[in-house]
């Protein structure tokens, strides 16, 4: 029985990981390194999210020393924040990741891997 119990909750787990996977567009392709392929975001949906970003900006604590490049780890110490509640609403792929600002750019991050997925400029 216990046996049992351990497939039924090994089951319910493998579930629950599919049913959280978030569905991105086609075309994308995952990067050396990344555990999942990066949002396809249109032009419109990364300046609304870099105008969000920009106004919660003054919040934010600036990384020290790190060049951001996609499929770039980032150091523990660099603060990440959640999706402004706005962009999560209008655009669902990115609710796994959270983001950072460095030198005026928006840094897309899995907060799993610590890996960037996407850096959003102006």
């Amino acid at each position: 029985m216990r046996f049992h119990l351990g497939l039924t909750a090994l089951a319910l787990l493998a579930s629950a990981t599919i049913a959280g996977v978030p569905a991105f567009g086609q075309g994308n392709t995952v990067s050396p390194g990344l555990a999942a392929p990066p949002p396809t975001l249109s032009a419109a949906q990364r300046a609304e999210i870099f105008a969000a970003v920009s106004k919660e900006k003054s919040k934010i604590t600036p990384p020290l020393a790190f060049s951001p490049a996609v499929g770039a780890k980032v150091p523990p110490s660099i603060a990440l924040y959640p999706m402004p509640d706005s962009n999560l609403a209008n655009i669902p792929a990115i609710r796994p990741y959270q983001y950072t600002v460095i030198k005026d750019e928006v840094v897309l991050v899995d907060p799993t891997t610590l890996q960037v997925v996407d850096i959003i400029r102006p």
